[in-house]
């Protein structure tokens, strides 16, 4: 190929990508023209139409053309002054303020950017391994993940962070002093008062009033993303994701979830409304598009328009009068690769205790799915496929059949095969019943 970005214009099969970038290895370690190497962490739309990208070792800014027109650090060197970075795992750009924040990770500091002059304008440093950092919209303080991986285990990939760090997230002032914190620091737990190595942590409201009053957190080890209100640290929303690497709050109080297995997004009430079966990090645009990242990918896609990973809309109610052929199959989406005929169905991510509902004009069989994983080298591709709970269920004609969970699933779905005869499907969730 010959650029590492590309503009793909709107067809069957590729309608809604807006964007796209992966790896060259022939540009290997060329850079500064196309194609050249990308290795995103984190992405963020810009006001101006570019894409800030945060690299490991530096971040920069294309435009809509994919040219690279600023640049902080250096690719691919890593470093500890005041022109390097080394392992940055974040970074984000405040319009109000001009600056970027960094999370220079393994430097074990926060930076903030002139974007301007380039230059270092504040920094706190002595930090454990930060995560994410981001403004408080409110004060200007800065909100710290404090639960990077520090090592793993090169047998067993287990993490290994040192005694008496990680498991924490806290707002800190320029001045270095924590003025608030969840979590213990250095202990690990999975109730209402801990962590366990959490990834990401954002700035997020838990009602529509203006200030900014919880933070968004992807408890990573505890398999969930809680909404957590600062006021009196009490987690006041929380749902459930395998391994959660970020999340992001949208304008409309819904989340943009990224999971090891599944990434999704929400409406306000937090119900899915569109997921991607890969691990692909969901970054939000002020457009309403959504950029997915993974180590070397960069795709911008319209939801909208991009139907291999649409979902039906409606809260509870999965399928209305859904027209299936003889033999035919609709079900959620199991491979890029494959483009259905039909449109797949919606998955849903819970704990133990909910119920869903099957009637059919015509004799049919349901199987009922649960996400299957593989391990990989994160962020990268870690679905592989659907694991099927309940196979060949038959569902008699004009009678509402109704299963029962019974098992702790991150992402459960159903996949429905019409008979001998053409007819229509009707399809429900319930929380609880």
């Amino acid at each position: 190929m010959n650029k590492s970005y590309k503009k793909i214009p709107g067809k069957i099969g590729r309608q809604g990508i807006n964007l796209f970038g992966e790896w060259d290895i022939r540009a290997f370690p060329e850079r500064g023209k196309k194609p050249y190497n990308i290795s995103p962490q984190l992405a963020q739309r810009l006001s101006n139409g570019n894409t800030l990208i945060c690299e490991c070792w530096d971040i920069i800014e294309i435009t809509p053309e994919l040219d690279i027109v600023w640049q902080f650090g250096e690719w691919p060197v890593n470093g500890n002054d005041d022109t390097h970075l080394n392992q940055a795992l974040s970074a984000w750009y405040y319009d109000e303020t001009g600056k970027i924040i960094i999370a220079d990770t393994r430097n074990n500091r926060v930076l903030e950017v002139d974007k301007n002059t380039k230059r270092i304008t504040r920094k706190i440093t002595n930090l454990n391994h930060p995560a994410s950092a981001f403004l408080n919209p409110d004060n200007g303080n800065v909100i710290v993940c404090e639960g990077a991986v520090v090592e793993s285990n090169p047998d067993t990939g287990e993490v290994i962070t040192p005694e008496g760090v990680g498991h924490y997230v806290y707002e800190m002032d320029w001045n270095g002093r924590i003025v608030w914190d969840f979590g213990v620091r250095g202990k690990s737990g999975n109730d209402s008062k801990h962590l366990k190595d959490p990834w990401f942590a954002y700035p997020a409201k838990t009602g529509w009033d203006k200030s900014f009053d919880g933070i968004l957190i992807s408890d990573y080890g505890n398999n969930r993303v809680i909404l957590v209100r600062k006021e009196d640290k009490k987690i006041v929303r929380e749902t459930l994701s395998c391994g959660p690497e970020m999340a992001f709050q949208m304008h409309n109080l819904g989340i943009a979830v990224t999971g090891q297995v599944v990434g999704f997004t929400t409406d306000q009430d937090w119900h899915i409304r569109w997921y991607t079966p890969d691990n692909w990090r969901l970054i939000p645009t002020p457009e309403a598009s959504i950029i997915l990242i993974d180590r070397v990918n960069l795709y911008e896609v319209d939801p909208k328009l991009f139907p291999i990973r649409n979902t039906i809309p409606g809260s509870y109610r999965i399928l209305t009068n859904y027209k299936l052929a003889a033999n035919k199959s609709a079900g959620p989406i199991e491979s890029d690769a494959d483009f259905k005929e039909t449109t797949p169905i919606s998955v849903f991510g819970f704990r133990d205790g909910f119920t869903i509902y099957v009637k059919t004009t015509q004799q049919a069989k349901l199987d009922i799915l649960t996400a299957k994983t593989k391990w990989s080298y994160a962020p990268t591709v870690q679905f592989d496929g659907w694991e099927i709970c309940a196979e060949g269920i038959v569902v008699t004609p004009g009678k509402l059949y109704s299963y029962r969970t019974r098992d702790n699933h991150v992402f459960i779905g159903i996949k429905v095969t019409m008979g001998s005869i053409d007819g229509l499907v009707d399809a429900w969730i319930a929380w609880g019943g």
